[in-house]
């Protein structure tokens, strides 16, 4: 039998080690989730439903709070814990991704409900391993706090910057495998802490999970939700013989290239009875989908192109130089050459979209993103058009994103920033002095999105000094689409006769021009003596987005938020995507509550528990806080990084890494509980200061080079990280010098639940005023746990930080 070894004083290098690959596996699964999430429901109901996943870690707090008993062999029971994590996490991800949850329909199916509740009771139990892995560590060893703590947050930081690059290479599930053998490693390493001359057979686990890798997309089986686009191309009722012929993942998206399926919607005119040519799809997290038009549409002829409505500027205003965002499968950019285009600057975000067709597809399409005319660049539309020098006669943006996600309500809670007056303004900027901006979306009925469409643009063309917008604008309609024609200077009555003209011949309809007859929507709010009047009275909430608050998709109001009202039904989730946020914030306070709350009253039962209060204010506050910093700085660098992708990863990685340093440095730092509030105060002015000065040192750097703007980024977070990391274990030192352990659990349960709320209250915050508030609030979240702090915490000695 091996021999058991007793617990060293300090946490030795493999501990250290394994809570930095635990830490960075919860970060793999975490981020791979989100992309999984976006693939199987909506990537902005994800956030959701994994936040409140998250309550796992508060779970683990109380677990230990109320089962003191387990910190008598904390190296064993987080040997087990991690071993535990590895294995659950496996199992649930393969669980929920074939629960046909379905968020656009939980206002109208019961069983929506119970499919969300059983995805957060999984998804829990991995997460409320990993976090009492690492808790019973940290109270094993709440001396060295903040050396155990340092390699937690620098080993989740790590795992940031790894998750990138390894969904390229692994997929999404493979990652998830990945981060199952890298906690098995963990588990091995402090197992064998316990149990020495077994240490060999511990590494079974790790080698066996490492091996098995090609079997992931086999046992996870990911497939697409019941309401996504993917299901209907594959349905084989319809098409029998359409078949998936390409899948890649990366950080963006999921790709699939479908073959011998339907065509695209919007690429067709039901009324002009001009034959379409073959088509393939290329499908973006299993709904948005951009078609390749088929080679042989020489034979049936390209005229269907000109019976498309987004084509409608470039055939009356015959551009030289067009810009098209969103290049997808090429569409749009035959729609500019066939109309005497002699340049044609194609953008497309997805490095695997633009890969396709340059490679494998590009014979389907005539070599076309390869012609002289055209040039392809792989970026964000709108960072591109920021950094760019270039003006064009033609910018053109249509359905950068997907009709199903845009009528289910499943945008509301995206930040839009194609969308916003900035962006406007930028593309306006950007024209010719006789240049058109076209954007093509859903019409609907009464409007919401192109009268959206018209009112950003009202707003973009005002704070470019023009007193008339109106004469700026038209709006023309096919079906259930709008195009909005925006130009710097006003339609000229030649423009309006061609736009008559070719809306005849191609059977396109008026919806608003200047000085034309009619009454509309459209009209209606062009014509309004005061704009932000008729925008209240409006049934929706078409109100400008703009890059502060850049939710373009959200059309309700809280007066609309009404279960018993007559517009209960499908349509809610379109209105209003407040109510899905209030009602998983709603889940997971009540969930918070019955961790927090109704255990705390059990032990009061037992007796009290002496500065408890002070201790869950504080460690609620400083958990609520950093999430509200962390979300607020990612909208920021969003814009500067040119995708939400990259400022994900670069603030998480540089603040949890710079937090890690800070909190192995918490020790000699924290001295004393005044020099603890002196960080506070220090965090809470530094929250401020980059709200204040971040956009224009950000505007000053934008023309850098991508390497190169994400090592401005890293630099300007790196010192708020330091800061950020010492809180945590500083104050758990303290509560060791009062000998006050066993609250080390309370704190780790507040702190987590804290975390949980966090992203939600970002996001609610931010809706209602702004991402700009949301930094003030943190700013206010560490003023509270200043003064909490001074209300419990003492002097600690020397020893507790050594």
């Amino acid at each position: 039998m091996s021999a058991m070894m007793e617990r060293p004083r300090s946490p030795r290098w493999t501990i250290l080690v394994a809570v930095g690959l635990l830490a960075a596996a919860v970060m793999l699964v975490e981020i791979a989730l989100t992309r999984i999430f976006s693939f199987t429901i909506w990537h902005h109901f994800a956030f959701m439903v994994l936040s409140v996943a998250l309550l796992g870690f508060a779970v683990s707090g109380v677990v230990l709070a109320l089962a003191p008993q387990l910190r008598e062999h904390p190296l064993g029971g987080a040997a087990w814990c991690a071993a535990g994590f590895a294995a659950a996490v496996l199992a649930a991800v393969g669980l929920v991704t074939h629960v046909p949850f379905d968020p656009t329909r939980l206002a109208v199916e019961r069983a929506q409900l119970a499919y969300l509740v059983l995805t957060y009771a999984v998804l829990v139990v991995p997460f409320t391993l990993a976090g009492l892995a690492i808790v019973l560590l940290l109270t094993a060893f709440a001396a060295s706090v903040h050396r155990l703590y340092a390699s937690d947050l620098i080993g989740a930081g790590l795992g940031c910057m790894l998750v990138v690059a390894l969904i390229g290479w692994l997929g999404a599930d493979g990652v998830i495998w990945a981060a199952a053998a890298a906690a098995a490693l963990a588990a091995a390493l402090l197992r064998a802490e316990v149990e020495r001359r077994g240490a060999a057979r511990c590494l079974v686990l790790p080698l066996l999970a490492v091996v098995s890798l090609p079997l992931a997309p086999q046992v996870l089986a990911i497939r697409p939700g019941p309401g996504k686009g993917l299901s209907q191309f594959l349905d084989r009722e319809r098409f029998p013989d359409a078949r998936v012929v390409h899948t890649e993942w990366n950080a963006i998206a999921r790709v699939d290239v479908v073959e011998n399926s339907g065509t695209v919607r919007w690429t067709a005119n039901p009324q002009a009875g001009v034959p379409l040519p073959p088509q393939v799809q290329i499908v973006i997290d299993g709904d948005a989908a951009t078609p390749i038009v088929s080679p042989d549409s020489e034979t049936a002829g390209q005229s269907f192109l000109d019976y498309m409505l987004p084509s409608a500027a470039a055939q009356v205003f015959r551009p030289r130089r067009a810009l098209i965002i969103g290049a997808g499968g090429g569409v749009d950019v035959l729609v500019a050459l066939r109309n005497g285009a002699e340049q044609v600057t194609a953008v497309e975000v997805n490095p695997a979209i633009a890969a396709l067709m340059t490679g494998p597809y590009a014979a389907r399409t005539g070599e076309l993103f390869a012609r002289p005319a055209v040039r392809l660049h792989v970026a964000e539309g709108r960072a591109f058009v920021r950094r760019t020098s270039d003006r064009f006669d033609v910018i053109q943006l249509s359905f950068v994103d997907t009709w199903a996600a845009s009528a289910s309500g499943a945008y509301s809670l995206a930040e839009a920033y194609l969308y916003t007056v900035e962006a406007f303004t930028d593309y306006l900027a950007h024209l010719t002095d006789d240049g058109v901006l076209t954007l093509t979306r859903w019409l609907w009925s009464p409007p919401r999105e192109t009268l959206k469409l018209c009112t950003v643009a009202a707003a973009a063309l005002r704070r470019l000094g023009v007193a008339d917008p109106a004469r700026h604008i038209v709006v023309l309609s096919l079906g259930r689409l709008g195009n909005v024609l925006v130009k710097r200077t006003p339609f000229t009555a030649a423009d309006l006769a061609a736009l008559q003209q070719v809306a005849a011949a191609r059977q396109f309809g008026f919806l608003y021009a200047p000085g034309a007859a009619g009454e509309n929507e459209f009209t209606s709010f062009l014509g309004a003596a005061d704009p932000d009047a008729w925008i209240a009275r409006y049934p929706y909430d078409v109100t400008p987005a703009v890059d502060d608050r850049p939710f373009f998709f959200q059309f309700g109001r809280w007066r609309d938020a009404n279960p018993f009202g007559a517009g209960w039904g499908d349509s809610m989730l379109a209105l209003s995507g407040r109510l899905v946020l209030l009602a998983t914030l709603g889940q997971a306070v009540v969930l918070s509550a019955l961790l927090l709350i109704a255990p705390l009253a059990l032990q009061r039962r037992r007796g009290p528990r002496h500065r408890l209060g002070g201790v869950i204010v504080y460690f609620a506050a400083i958990g609520v806080s950093f999430m509200l910093l962390e979300v607020s700085l990612m909208q920021r660098l969003t814009l500067f990084l040119g995708h939400p992708v990259y400022a994900t990863a670069c603030v998480l990685a540089a603040l949890l890494v710079a937090g890690g340093l800070g909190s192995a440095c918490a020790g000699p730092l924290t001295r004393g509980g005044a020099r603890l509030r002196l960080i506070c105060a220090a965090i809470a002015a530094l929250a401020i200061a980059y709200g204040a000065l971040l956009p224009m040192v950000l505007a000053a750097a934008l023309p850098y080079t991508l390497p190169a703007r994400l090592a401005v980024a890293a630099g300007l977070l790196l010192p708020l990280g330091f800061l950020l990391g010492i809180p945590f274990p500083a104050a758990v030192a303290s509560l060791t010098a009062q000998r006050a352990a066993p609250l080390i659990g309370w704190a780790w349960a507040a702190n987590g639940c804290a975390s949980v709320l966090g992203p939600l209250l970002a996001v609610l915050i931010a809706m209602e005023v702004g991402f700009a508030a949301v930094a003030w609030i943190a700013a206010l979240g560490y003023g509270l746990a200043l003064v909490a702090f001074g209300r419990w915490g003492g002097e600690p000695p020397d020893a507790a930080h050594s």
